[in-house]
This record gives C-alpha cells, sequence and structure tokens, in this order.
C-alpha cells in the first residue's frame, strides 16, 4: 500500500521526532515502510478523517490541509517507533562495548500521539475538541504554588 502522508521524504522529520541526530542507519527506511509505521500512521489520520466527515478529495496533495495532515501523521508514526527504540547509554572504543537501556518512551509516544491529535483538530478546525486533550489545572504540581494551563 502506497502511503499518503507519512511518505519517505517525511521520513527524516519521523527520526528527528523520536530523537535529534537520528539517521537511515539508525531507523532504516524500510523499516518505517513497514505496515506497523507509516501506513499504520496514514490510516491514523484516515480514520480521524472519516470520525470529522472530512470530504476525501481526489487527490490529497491538492488539499490545503495536506500539509497539517503530513504532520500529524508524522507524529503518529514517529509515536509507533519511539516506543521501540532502544539507545545507546554509552560505549567504549577500546575492545569495542556498548551499553544500552530501553528508555521509557511510553510517555514521549503519548506525547507524540497527542501532538497527532491536536494537529489534525486545529486542521479541522476543532479548537473545542483540542481543549478536551489537555488537563486546564495541575492543583497538586510540585512547586510552592500551583501551576495553571491556560487555553489558547
Amino acid at each position: 500500500m502506497a502511503t499518503i502522508f507519512c511518505t519517505p521524504d517525511q521520513y527524516p522529520a519521523v527520526r528527528a521526532l523520536v530523537q535529534i541526530g537520528l539517521g537511515p542507519g539508525d531507523i532504516p527506511d524500510s523499516v518505517l515502510d513497514m505496515p506497523p509505521f507509516s501506513p499504520a500512521a496514514d490510516q491514523f489520520v484516515l480514520m480521524l478523517l472519516a470520525q470529522q466527515d472530512y470530504p476525501t478529495p481526489p487527490v490529497w496533495t491538492a488539499d490545503p490541509n495536506y500539509p497539517a495532515f503530513q504532520i500529524a501523521a508524522d507524529y503518529w508514526c514517529a509515536s509507533l517507533v519511539a516506543v521501540n527504540f532502544v539507545a545507546l547509554t554509552s560505549e567504549r572504543f577500546d575492545d569495542y562495548s556498548y551499553t544500552r537501556t530501553a528508555p521509557d518512551y511510553k510517555e514521549r509516544a503519548q506525547w507524540l500521539r497527542y501532538q497527532a491529535e491536536a494537529m489534525l483538530l486545529l486542521a479541522l478546525g476543532g479548537t473545542e475538541a483540542l481543549l478536551g486533550l489537555q488537563p486546564v489545572a495541575f492543583i497538586n504540581a510540585p512547586g510552592n504554588y500551583p501551576r495553571y494551563v491556560l487555553p489558547w
């Protein structure tokens, strides 16, 4: 299946969303082409557009919201990659060795999913639904006073 939004020219952006500095040697294009990644990101965007009753244009690239849909797909693809990405924590070059851990990318993936949904809702003019995605106040936040997040 050919991707519509998360295309190979978007793969450097997907890698940068997972972690700045990643290149094709870290996450190959062939991995991002796999169905669980860029095709799944496209399906996510198409599903949300269908839920919003967005009309399907004859050519997606002609749609004025196409760049926003691409960014949303990039965020979603990055969220799918982030939970699987393992980073090196240290390297030793004398008698080469390295250590790596599986960082907690679940929180990062959740944030990326939020960004994907927010981008779509903004593109579709759903600012009221967007406000429902985020908390309005953090009463028990650490610090000397409550932290508040004000709607834009």
